[in-house]
């Protein structure tokens, strides 16, 4: 059942080149007009195995090398076939992704996430296979980072959601994690 899952959902990324370029056109168009244009290229892949999350930024966090990468937007079209959604949902994820690009952790976070790493280093090996234990790792490590607080997005994000919703009356972004997944 793995290897079927992992099948449909490498099929789902690539399949409709027409709704890939629709979204890239989508996001060149909300990039000019919401982010005057500043947000790089980034990969905008098609994903209908993500259940009911509609969309999804992923970034890449590299505690050895002090970095934080954005890697791609995800959008579960189920879910974004009314014109006005789909704009709420891509910018909602633009928005995570002007946060990554922008708004850097400093060197004094990375520093403590070092530190939070060397007392918990032993613990985490030794426990490889705790799943909560990793997760309540990388809770801690986006905290110190500022990425969330906990299950809520950054004062950032929301400062920027606010900024959107204020300036351009056709945005209804959620300044929340859960309503709807965002």
């Amino acid at each position: 059942m793995g290897l079927l899952n992992f099948i449909n959902k490498i099929r789902n990324r690539f399949s409709n080149k027409t709704e890939r370029v629709y979204i890239q056109n989508r996001f060149d168009e909300y990039n000019k007009k919401y982010f005057n244009g500043e947000l790089p290229k980034i990969p905008l892949m098609i994903d209908n195995t993500l259940g009911d999350v509609w969309g999804r930024f992923e970034s890449v966090t590299d505690i050895l090398k002090h970095s934080w990468e954005p890697k791609q937007i995800l959008l579960n079209f189920q879910y974004l076939q009314e014109e006005q959604v789909l704009r709420n949902v891509l910018v909602h994820e633009m928005v995570h992704y002007w946060d990554c690009v922008t708004n850097q952790p400093t060197n004094e976070q990375w520093e403590e996430v070092n530190k939070l790493q060397k007392r918990f280093y032993s613990i985490i090996l030794a426990n490889a296979g705790n799943k909560y234990l990793r997760i309540g790792f990388w809770q801690s490590v986006n905290q110190i980072l500022g990425l969330h607080f906990e299950d809520d997005h950054s004062p950032k994000f929301k400062e920027k959601c606010h900024e959107l919703n204020e300036k351009f009356p056709e945005l209804w972004l959620s300044e929340q994690v859960n309503s709807p997944r965002l």
